[in-house]
């Protein structure tokens, strides 16, 4: 970016760096040949030309002769000359001003070579844009000037350019390969012969200037800077313009001294056979030993006083008889030392000027560390040849400066590592060296190859007639020569009747003249009457223009004829009178006689005209105007007849015109005649096409002429294919070489295809395709994945039965032990830890919806909104961040959902357009979240942006208002001041700076970026490339997901990250423009308006962009690492999810009133039926869900639809070996089976024994390719109902792109299946090991519980408590009157019913009103009770019975004695898991609270 802000600082600027004089020229020819007359340098009394002595002498031809250090940056101009006559640059606009160096550019080495040949050569503006140098006559003159052996003979320019000129740029060329110009700096034969890059021919005529003063001083002038000393005219400028509208800026190279010893006068400069002989003899440079230090040069910005600024610190050297003395710049950085250099004098050495240079262009420009144009500023070299220079240290610009002076000048320099790319941190091995070396020759010779195939493309073009008259002659002696024996013996055995050759060639061509003869006289009876017209007409005119010239003549003669009569009259008259008269009565006489003579002729005149009723005197005046007028014209006529023969061409093109539109006029005009000479003329069309016909036909029949071209056509096919062959044996080593080679171009072709493209076409794949037979298949490992899930199923089934179980036997210990029956004997069973499942259907839902995204996805669908709020929650506790389980699984739900957008998108390209989907949301709301730490990327860049001397303002007439406090004048432009443009180009470069520092970011801390980003950007790519986008729309696709996601974010939401400013208006709007700057530089688009320059950079540095995004694609373990996760939920411990229980209960109910949108086998149905007691908690607090791995299933169809994918690419791999279809899969699909292809299978199948092992290919019945496409097309059918692929959007390109990839890595689908089935197999077998931990947990839970239970049993006595003598004698009576009842055996208990309800065990009696108030006369008696009592016996302690006795009598009585039993067992589980508080004993009569039962019977039985 630097040196290309330079370039445009420079060509904005340019007006500053010069002394200008407000004076104009007033002809720019003449200032541009006026002499210029140099100046001593203005700087002589400055302390910074102490290092500078200069000595003049004067000799007769008036040399100056001068000795100056050499030691000057390039960067240091030195032009200041001055003329009489300066230059005003601010007439010319920022454009034209770059037009007008480039032709004082042309200027310089116009003179340049006018000096060394003594010839002048055409203006600037002819050389640059005309024809001047097209023949290189003055470029060979130059070679041979220079050393007469590169250029012996010149081709002189003649009247037309020849394509042998090219004979006088090949001179030149060997003159510029001895010379030494580096290729990057050399023009192609093109560029000038065809004028394809004039301004890249100065430019090497400028290096080439440069190296000869540098290596063989003396022997040529040297160039001189002649900016502001010519003048060129304004249209000029443009028509150069438009010539060469992308023009290429290089400063003056104009007075850069040498920096070799310059050969004084005494030494011979100048040889008599060329200026320089041996090119290997020159004077090369000392350089400095590679023990002592050298630095890396840096600029140095110096104090306005000092005016050369680039001057750097050197030793200095007056060379007399080895003398040296040194002197040193005062108050310079140390900075390397340079040679010994001296000076001696030379004929073309000019006086040495320095021109001061405008401080506003030393600023410190921002600099993109990772770019690759480090070049310096205000660099000559233009963008195509600086994006070469990839160096990151001065090392590469010194070593290419030394590259002619000493092989151990690179010993000094060392390597800097570079901080911008990964890659070039690593040594080159040889291996990658000689790749690079082989890759680099290739191209090489693909360019010669190519280059010659055009000069001889070019050569045939110039000769394309002759060669093809040529040809035509060679093939028809051939033929005849060939056939002429062939033929007679063709054609005499026929029949005796035919004719020979001659005979048949007559016949052949009589019809054809004829026809040709008919045809002409048709044509001029349609334009008979036209043609008589013509005829007419042009008769008349010869007869007129004959009538002309007799009547030009005979006026011609007119005059000195009457004057001739007047004369002999006269005489005669004088002879008869003999009368001597006075002279007056002579004058009187000759007077009237006049008079009367006028008088006559006036009245001739009059009479003529019919003008007898006209005064005379009326008549008498228009006659002397009519003769005025006649006079004026014949004058004006007069000059005319110089150009006699244009007025001639112009009178007959006029009357050529008037005489085509007449007969146009007679031909379509309305002639009542011409409908009837219109049928007339079909009429005698049809009759001559009727008879043409039977005669051709006539002719075939008598001649047998179908037999004879039949014949020939045969004869010719086998002279053809003959010669083929004989062609193709004489070369056949040269024919199988080109053959290989085209082989081997196509092979590289598909190969970079295949590996560099993200969607490469089927003729690319159908290269590789072959690789792919017998790899192997996935059928047999997905067999055996497909069991072990299966078998991993129902283990995960018995696992969760398993941990139900042991749930409910320790909730019955902790009943136990809260009711004191264990005695501390369960301290044992503290090992066991299981999940409490206290919200099981919930812990199950909300696993599902977190490993499996389509469930969110298909309520997404229905219920936008809803699950827009909610789906954040079913992934991460209240207030606490995502752990990497949880960011994992989410992150695939946002894959899912950027597929969704993908596929209900028009198009790809709007898809990238819209910016309001759902997962970008979504994505933004994770990292604000998960990620606000990474704020602190972007604080630099937001300081920077609201630091006071930041601006992006583009527009020059906001800028000029700022800077000036006004608004534009409307004489003005803006952008032409000074100051506005020095704003102007700040503020690009501010821009650029805030890019470059997010730019930054991504090349410098790549780590920094979540994983998630990053795996986002590889689904999004691999997308793109499913729907056909090209490279840019791939990488666009990740541009969108890094700048318009991961950088917006932090940059727009800067409120929310805690970051402050004053001014939130001006940092808004600056944030705006740089995210509009990164969308622009990122996404490959361009630059508009204002920004406009920056699209020259932007276009530079693609591929480093390129390169950053391919760097945040990922390998597919991180995808693995999520599919393992699943397994890993089922080994490890559970995960907790923390959720407000109001949200729990929306998600709840809302997936339950929606889920007859999943499958009826879908496993959430089942859980969302067992939902109904967990919608009715309260909704208050928060949830602690486990979340319950067992829930998950693996799907059946998935692994159905994988093998039936897989299979279906298999048979498109064999496919693609048996058609050549190209296009896509889907074409290949569809297309018909030719006759061909049945056999080109059978030897596939023959020539690939692994193919015949495909189980695919084993149940084809039969083995056809027919039966192969059938099949196929079935199975891609089926993916397509399943949702799987879909043909209507890339005709199978997504498919195409896994074969591709299958190429690239052959065995990584089954290398994944296998991994996944190891997974499983190490899950399945922990998961079993588990199963048995648990079930023998479970069996000693039930143990202890029992143990616990018989404990209690056996401390108690359950024997009858023996009744006393009342007691007996009770009984005796109940038995004589038969009243004895049903009698509960063991020990009994009894309660009256308000004893049982007192104490809550009774809750309601069928037909009975407990602790009903009774109201009597003297008040209320309290509640009252039916006599009903309930005895609750045992004999063990494990079983109890229950007795119901209504002690009522009569009509009171309701209830008919009745018993009951329960089990111990059976009432301690009622007030386990879900409790059960109600039973209903007694026939259904009595409902008790199981609770407190269990209380009445522990407590009364067992305590």
């Amino acid at each position: 970016m630097a040196s290309y802000l330079d370039r445009y600082v420079q060509n904005v600027n340019s007006k500053s760096d010069l002394q200008l004089s407000s004076s104009k020229p007033s002809s720019p020819s003449k200032i541009n040949l006026t002499p210029t007359k140099r100046l001593g340098s203005p700087l002589k009394s400055s302390p910074a030309l102490n290092n500078i002595s200069l000595n003049r002498e004067n000799s007769k031809t008036n040399e100056n002769i001068y000795t100056q250090s050499p030691s000057r940056s390039p960067l240091t101009k030195s032009s200041n000359l001055r003329s009489p006559q300066k230059i005003d640059l601010s007439q010319y606009s920022n454009e034209d001003l770059k037009y007008y160096e480039f032709l004082c550019r042309v200027g310089e080495v116009k003179r340049w070579i006018e000096k060394l040949i003594h010839e002048e050569l055409p203006s600037e503006f002819e050389l640059s844009v005309g024809d001047g140098l097209r023949n290189g006559v003055y470029l060979a003159k130059v070679t041979q000037r220079i050393n007469p052996d590169l250029a012996p003979n010149i081709f002189p320019a003649g009247d037309k350019l020849q394509f042998k000129h090219t004979q006088n740029i090949n001179a030149f060329f060997s003159l510029v390969e001895h010379v030494g110009v580096p290729d990057s700096f050399r023009f192609e034969l093109q560029d000038l012969y065809n004028k394809k890059n004039m301004p890249q021919v100065f430019e090497t005529l400028h290096i080439l200037v440069t190296i000869i003063n540098k290596k063989w001083p003396g022997t040529t002038p040297i160039l001189s800077n002649l900016s502001g000393e010519l003048s060129f005219e304004s249209n000029d400028l443009k028509r150069c313009r438009k010539a060469w509208p992308k023009i290429r800026d290089f400063k003056s190279l104009g007075a850069i001294l040498p920096s070799s010893p310059i050969a004084t006068n005494n030494s011979p400069s100048i040889h008599r056979n060329g200026l320089i002989n041996d090119f290997d003899n020159f004077e090369r440079t000392k350089i400095v030993s590679p023990q002592q230090e050298l630095l890396t040069p840096k600029k140095t910005f110096l104090e306005p006083a000092f005016t050369p600024k680039a001057m750097a610190p050197t030793k200095l050297e007056f060379k007399a008889e080895e003398l040296t003395t040194p002197v040193t710049l005062p108050k310079t950085p140390k900075l390397e030392p340079q040679p010994s250099l001296t000076y001696k004098p030379s004929s073309y050495l000019p006086s040495p000027t320095f021109i001061n240079h405008d401080p506003s262009l030393i600023n410190n420009t921002p600099r993109l560390d990772y770019s690759p144009i480090k070049s310096s500023s205000l660099s000559y070299y233009s963008p195509t040849i600086s994006k070469y220079l990839a160096y990151d240290t001065e090392f590469y610009k010194r070593r290419s400066q030394a590259r002619t002076e000493d092989i151990e000048y690179y010993k000094s320099f060392n390597y800097s590592p570079s901080r911008y790319s990964p890659v070039r941190r690593e040594k080159m091995t040889e291996d990658q060296y000689l790749e690079q070396v082989v890759g680099v020759q290739s191209h090489c010779r693909g360019v010669n190859t190519r280059f010659a195939m055009y000069l001889q493309n070019r050569l045939l073009n110039l000769f394309e007639h002759e060669v093809v008259h040529l040809q035509a002659l060679c093939k028809g002696s051939a033929l005849r020569t060939l056939m002429k024996d062939d033929i007679e013996a063709a054609v005499k055995p026929v029949d005796d009747d035919v004719p020979i050759l001659p005979v048949l060639q007559a016949f052949l061509k009589g019809p054809i003249i004829r026809y040709r003869l008919d045809r002409l006289r048709i044509l001029a009876l349609r334009q008979e009457e036209t043609a008589s017209l013509l005829q007419a007409r042009i008769k008349g005119k010869q007869k007129r223009l004959k009538k002309y010239q007799e009547m030009a003549d005979i006026v011609a003669s007119d005059g000195p004829l009457k004057l001739l009569q007047s004369s002999i009259r006269g005489r005669l008259v004088r002879r008869i009178f003999k009368v001597h008269v006075s002279n007056e009565s002579l004058i009187t006489l000759q007077a009237r006689l006049r008079a009367v003579l006028s008088t006559t002729k006036i009245e001739k005149v009059v009479r003529s005209f019919n003008l007898s009723n006209i005064e005379p005197v009326i008549f008498l005046q228009s006659f002397v105007r009519s003769q005025l007028i006649r006079k004026s014209v014949s004058q004006k006529v007069s000059p005319l007849s110089k150009h006699g023969q244009e007025i001639q061409k112009m009178s007959a093109f006029l009357s050529g015109r008037r005489a085509r539109q007449k007969m146009k006029e007679l031909q379509f005009g309305n002639n009542a005649s011409l409908a009837s000479i219109n049928v007339l003329q079909g009429a005698v069309r049809g009759i001559l096409v009727r008879y043409t016909l039977d005669l051709v036909d006539d002719i075939i029949e008598f001649n047998n002429i179908n037999l004879f071209q039949g014949c020939l056509r045969g004869k010719i096919i086998r002279s053809s294919l003959h010669g083929r062959s004989q062609h193709f044996i004489r070369n056949e080593r040269s024919v199988v070489r080109v053959q290989s080679w085209i082989r081997m171009f196509l092979i590289k072709s598909a190969y970079v295809r295949l590996m560099e493209y993200p969607n490469p076409t089927l003729w690319a794949v159908r290269k590789f395709t072959h690789l792919l037979n017998g790899s192997g298949t996935i059928e047999d490992t997905q067999d055996k994945l497909e069991s072990c899930q299966a078998a991993l199923d129902a283990e995960n089934i018995k696992k969760d039965g398993l941990e139900k179980d042991i749930r409910k036997k320790i909730n019955t210990l902790k009943v136990l032990e809260d009711f004191g029956l264990t005695d501390g004997s369960t301290e044992s069973l503290q090992h066991i830890h299981i999940p409490e499942a206290r919200y099981p259907c919930m812990e199950k839902l909300f696993y599902l919806l977190q490993v499996n995204p389509l469930y969110w996805k298909t309520m997404f669908v229905h219920h936008q909104s809803f699950v827009e709020k909610n789906v954040y929650l079913s992934f991460t506790t209240v207030n606490q961040r995502m752990g990497s389980r949880e960011k994992m699984y989410f992150i695939r739900f946002v894959n899912e959902m950027l597929l969704h957008s993908i596929i209900e998108s028009n198009s790809f390209d709007s898809f990238l357009n819209d910016h309001t989907m759902f997962w970008e949301r979504l994505l933004k709301d994770f990292l604000q979240r998960e990620y606000s730490e990474l704020f602190n990327l972007f604080r630099p860049v937001l300081e920077f942006l609201t630091a006071s001397t930041t601006d992006f303002e583009n527009d020059p007439t906001v800028i000029y208002k700022q800077i000036h406090g006004s608004a534009v004048p409307k004489s003005i432009s803006p952008i032409a001041d000074e100051q506005v443009k020095n704003k102007f180009i700040e503020n690009l470069r501010t821009l650029w700076h805030a890019v470059e520092m997010v730019a930054e970011i991504f090349t410098r801390k790549p780590q920094d970026v979540p994983i998630e980003i990053k795996y986002i950007c590889t689904k999004i790519f691999g997308y793109a490339a499913d729907k056909n986008a090209d490279d840019f729309g791939s990488l666009k696709a990740i541009a969108k997901i890094l700048v318009g996601i991961f950088v917006n974010e932090y940059l727009m939401n800067w409120e929310l990250y805690g970051f402050e400013t004053a001014d939130l208006k001006l940092l808004n709007t600056r944030v705006q423009t740089l995210a509009v700057s990164l969308s622009t530089i990122f996404e490959f688009n361009n630059f508009s308006g204002y920004y406009e320059p920056l699209n020259q950079y932007s276009e530079e540095i693609r591929p480093h962009i390129r390169g950053i995004l391919l760097n945040f694609l990922l390998e597919p373990d991180y995808e693995q690492e999520g599919d393992r996760l699943i397994y890993l939920d089922m080994v490890s411990e559970v995960p907790k999810l923390e959720i407000l229980t109001e949200k729990a209960h929306k998600i709840l109910q809302v997936f339950k009133e929606n889920m007859y949108y999943y499958s009826d086998k879908d496993l959430i149905r089942d859980i969302l039926k067992d939902s109904g007691d967990e919608l009715n908690m309260h909704k208050n607090g928060r949830l602690f869900l486990e979340l319950n791995p067992t829930a998950y299933r693996f799907l059946v169809i998935d692994d159905k639809m994988r093998k039936l994918y897989d299979q279906t690419k298999r048979a498109f791999v064999y496919m693609t070996q048996i058609e050549e279809v190209d296009s896509s899969l889907y074409d290949l699909l569809v297309s018909s089976i030719l006759p061909k292809d049945e056999p080109t299978f059978k030897q596939f199948l023959e020539d690939n024994k692994a193919v015949l092992k495909d189980p695919m290919v084993e149940l084809l019945k039969p083995l056809t390719y027919f039966t192969l496409k059938s099949s196929t097309l079935k199975k891609v059918h089926e993916l397509e109902s399943a949702g799987i692929i879909r043909t209507s959007d890339n005709k199978l390109q997504n498919m195409l792109n896994d074969i591709a990839n299958t190429i690239k890595n052959p065995g990584y689908a089954i290398n994944y299946v296998i991994q996944e089935l190891d997974v499983t197999q190490n899950t399945l077998e922990d998961v079993c090991n588990l199963n048995q931990t648990l079930s023998a947990d479970l069996e000693h839970l039930k143990t202890s519980i029992e143990q616990l239970i018989r404990k209690c049993q056996r401390s108690k006595s359950f024997a009858p408590v023996s009744k006393g003598t009342l007691g007996n004698l009770k009984s005796a009576v109940k038995m004589v009157h038969h009243r004895e009842g049903i009698e509960l055996q063991g020990l009994k208990y009894k309660w009256s019913t308000r004893q049982l309800y007192e104490k809550g065990v009774i809750i309601s009696i069928a037909g009975e009103k407990l602790a009903e108030q009774t109201v009597k006369v003297f008040g209320s008696s309290g509640p009252k009770f039916p006599d009903i009592v309930f005895r609750i016996s045992t004999s063990d302690g494990a079983k109890f019975g229950i007795q119901l006795v209504d002690k009522r009598k009569g009509p009171e009585k309701k209830h008919v004695e009745s018993v009951d039993s329960f089990t111990f067992t059976d009432l301690l589980n009622t007030q386990v898991g879900t409790k059960k508080n109600k039973w209903t004993l007694l026939n259904s009569k009595v409902v008790f609270n199981t609770s407190k039962l269990l209380t009445l019977v522990i407590t009364t039985f067992y305590k």
